[in-house]
């Protein structure tokens, strides 16, 4: 229960730091468009590779996510726009741990009253 905990705790400091960045991002560019071509088609170099640094990551994140349940790196996925990749890759990571929790506590259980 303590990881999960920690993993809502990551989740809640991730959202904010996505909504930071999305409120620079809307009050600075004018556009997505305007926001892909400073990240990307007219970046520094050191941008670009940035970019693709963070996408790699990302990518690798959701990743880890499958061998347990493709089910919980797809809500991962589908979540990410809406309160970015860290925090949608923490709330399964909680979600699974509260799972683990609950079975090992009913396991417990069981072997108790066995």
């Amino acid at each position: 229960r303590a990881l999960a905990r920690g993993y809502v705790v990551m989740a809640a400091l991730s959202l904010v730091i996505w909504m930071t960045n999305m409120h620079y991002a809307f009050k600075d560019f004018a556009s997505p468009a305007a926001a892909w071509d400073a990240l990307w088609t007219h970046a520094h170099p050191t941008v670009a590779f940035m970019t693709i640094d963070c996408g790699v990551l990302i990518a690798a994140v959701m990743l880890y996510l499958v061998p347990e349940g493709p089910a919980g790196a797809a809500l991962a996925v589908a979540l990410t726009p809406l309160v970015g990749p860290g925090t949608a890759a923490s709330l399964v990571l909680a979600s699974r741990e509260w799972a683990r929790g609950s079975s090992e506590a009913s396991t417990t259980a069981v072997k108790k009253a066995a």
